[in-house]
Protein backbone atom coordinates (compact mmCIF):
# COMPACT_ATOMS: atom_id res chain seq x y z
CA UNK A 1 0.00 0.00 0.00
CA UNK A 2 2.87 2.36 0.84
CA UNK A 3 4.39 1.75 -2.60
CA UNK A 4 1.05 2.40 -4.31
CA UNK A 5 0.57 5.65 -2.43
CA UNK A 6 4.09 6.82 -3.19
CA UNK A 7 3.27 6.53 -6.90
CA UNK A 8 -0.40 7.51 -6.79
CA UNK A 9 0.01 10.47 -4.43
CA UNK A 10 1.87 12.79 -6.82
CA UNK A 11 -0.36 11.70 -9.71
CA UNK A 12 -3.48 12.51 -7.71
CA UNK A 13 -1.99 15.89 -6.82
CA UNK A 14 -1.33 16.69 -10.49
CA UNK A 15 -4.78 15.52 -11.55
CA UNK A 16 -6.40 17.39 -8.66
CA UNK A 17 -4.63 20.68 -9.37
CA UNK A 18 -7.35 21.95 -11.75
CA UNK A 19 -9.86 21.43 -8.94
CA UNK A 20 -8.26 24.41 -7.22
CA UNK A 21 -9.01 26.68 -10.14
CA UNK A 22 -12.47 25.84 -11.49
CA UNK A 23 -14.43 27.68 -8.73
CA UNK A 24 -12.13 30.67 -9.22
CA UNK A 25 -12.76 30.74 -12.97
CA UNK A 26 -16.52 30.40 -12.53
CA UNK A 27 -16.66 33.21 -9.97
CA UNK A 28 -14.41 35.52 -12.00
CA UNK A 29 -16.59 34.87 -15.05
CA UNK A 30 -19.71 35.72 -13.03
CA UNK A 31 -18.16 38.94 -11.67
CA UNK A 32 -17.02 40.04 -15.15
CA UNK A 33 -20.44 39.25 -16.60
CA UNK A 34 -22.05 41.28 -13.85
CA UNK A 35 -19.68 44.19 -14.50
CA UNK A 36 -20.32 44.04 -18.27
CA UNK A 37 -24.06 44.17 -17.66
CA UNK A 38 -23.56 47.60 -16.05
CA UNK A 39 -24.67 46.20 -12.70
CA UNK A 40 -23.26 47.64 -9.53
CA UNK A 41 -20.59 45.36 -8.12
CA UNK A 42 -21.52 45.14 -4.47
CA UNK A 43 -18.92 44.61 -1.74
CA UNK A 44 -21.03 41.66 -0.61
CA UNK A 45 -20.17 39.84 -3.84
CA UNK A 46 -16.44 40.42 -3.37
CA UNK A 47 -16.63 39.16 0.23
CA UNK A 48 -18.52 36.04 -0.90
CA UNK A 49 -15.90 35.48 -3.62
CA UNK A 50 -13.00 35.70 -1.16
CA UNK A 51 -14.82 33.53 1.39
CA UNK A 52 -15.52 30.78 -1.12
CA UNK A 53 -11.87 30.81 -2.22
CA UNK A 54 -10.64 30.48 1.37
CA UNK A 55 -13.08 27.64 2.15
CA UNK A 56 -12.17 25.86 -1.09
CA UNK A 57 -8.44 26.04 -0.27
CA UNK A 58 -9.08 24.70 3.24
CA UNK A 59 -11.07 21.81 1.75
CA UNK A 60 -8.43 20.93 -0.84
CA UNK A 61 -5.54 21.21 1.65
CA UNK A 62 -7.44 19.09 4.17
CA UNK A 63 -8.18 16.40 1.62
CA UNK A 64 -4.60 16.36 0.37
CA UNK A 65 -3.35 15.99 3.93
CA UNK A 66 -5.71 13.16 4.91
CA UNK A 67 -5.56 11.25 1.62
CA UNK A 68 -1.92 11.72 0.54
CA UNK A 69 0.38 12.99 3.29
CA UNK A 70 -1.06 11.17 6.29
CA UNK A 71 -0.90 7.65 4.75
CA UNK A 72 2.69 8.36 3.69
CA UNK A 73 3.59 9.52 7.23
CA UNK A 74 4.56 12.95 5.89
CA UNK A 75 3.78 15.97 8.05
CA UNK A 76 3.91 19.71 7.47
Amino acid sequence: MQKLLSVAGPLLAIIGLPLLFWPTLIMIFALVKQANAQMVLKPKHIIIFIGVQILWLILILGLSYTMILKPLNLHF
